[in-house]
């Protein structure tokens, strides 16, 4: 799948979760041997946004593939585990 700057958007929902900390902050990292590079911010993401159960990126670049990346979230509420928290993606 071809990416977009600017118009090629991730949502990632997270099952019934309300992340309930308007400090949430979203972090995205580069993938350096299918983990996390915490010491190279990922460029390619314009946007990470963070509001209620939904986590939302807008890429930045123009990509032929999806590339590899890491997201991290800080500052959130507890996040029990429940069969009702899952992750849903969409990608549009």
């Amino acid at each position: 799948m071809k990416m977009y700057a600017g118009n090629s958007v991730m949502d990632f929902t997270f099952g019934d979760l309300t992340f309930g900390n308007t400090n949430t902050r979203c972090q995205v990292f580069a993938s350096k041997d299918g983990a996390p590079d915490l010491s190279t911010p990922y460029t390619g993401v314009s946007d990470c946004s963070v509001a209620g159960a939904k986590v939302t990126l807008t890429m930045g670049v123009d990509a032929s593939s999806l590339p590899t990346f890491h997201v991290q979230l800080t500052s959130i509420a507890a996040w029990p585990v429940t069969a009702t928290n899952t992750i849903n993606a969409n990608l549009a």
